[in-house]
């Protein structure tokens, strides 16, 4: 996804990439970039991702999943992500 270049351009602690919006999640190191675009839905997306900044290649972003912007995060989907988090880290 051509939207998902953006965080080439985000750093640790940063609330934007270039335009897009960057929130942390319940202070997991785990993120979440709002995408406005709609592609042909009817609200924008969020895109869950962390940094692997302990990669031994040097680190980089990882996108860890996806979801609609009206869509609430449940503990459910918090867990999932903490464990692709886990997932590329080992």
């Amino acid at each position: 996804m051509r939207l998902a270049a953006k965080l080439g351009h985000w750093t640790l602690h940063e609330t934007h990439a270039l335009d897009a919006r960057v929130v942390e999640l319940s202070d997991q190191l785990i993120f979440e970039m709002l995408v406005d675009d709609t592609f042909g839905f009817t609200c924008g997306m969020r895109l869950a991702f962390c940094e692997g900044v302990a990669l031994p290649v040097g680190g980089g972003i990882w996108l860890i999943g996806m979801r609609r912007e009206n869509e609430t995060v449940t503990e459910a989907m918090i867990e999932v992500l903490r464990a692709r988090r886990e997932m590329v880290f080992s």
